[in-house]
């Protein structure tokens, strides 16, 4: 092989290989590009689950809050009811057990 052939062949394999360079560097872009897409959409669901979270929770404090003030405002009524729960319980039970 003559230095001239050599040379060709050498700038042929230069570029082929920058070629290919150039080709894995846009696939590799592509694919950073997609991945980073899906990492905010990931991102933007866990923001809406942590407001989501932020806002049943909210709801459940003032609940267990107004279960506190009912309990305080009015114990009487409170255990007078819980009393008529066990009692139909109580008989619901009793009359399953008669009917086996």
């Amino acid at each position: 092989m003559s230095r001239e052939e050599w040379e060709e062949k050498t700038k042929e394999l230069r570029q082929e290989f920058e070629r290919r360079l150039r080709d894995m560097d846009r696939q590799l872009r592509k694919s950073l590009s997609t991945e980073q897409e899906e990492i905010d959409e990931e991102g933007m669901r866990v923001s809406a689950l942590k407001e989501n979270f932020g806002a049943v929770r909210g709801k459940v404090v003032n609940a267990v809050k107004k279960g506190d003030d009912m309990v305080s405002d009015h114990p009487l009524l409170v255990v007078g009811g819980a009393l008529a729960i066990g009692v139909l319980i109580g008989a619901l039970a009793v009359s399953r057990g008669n009917e086996e």
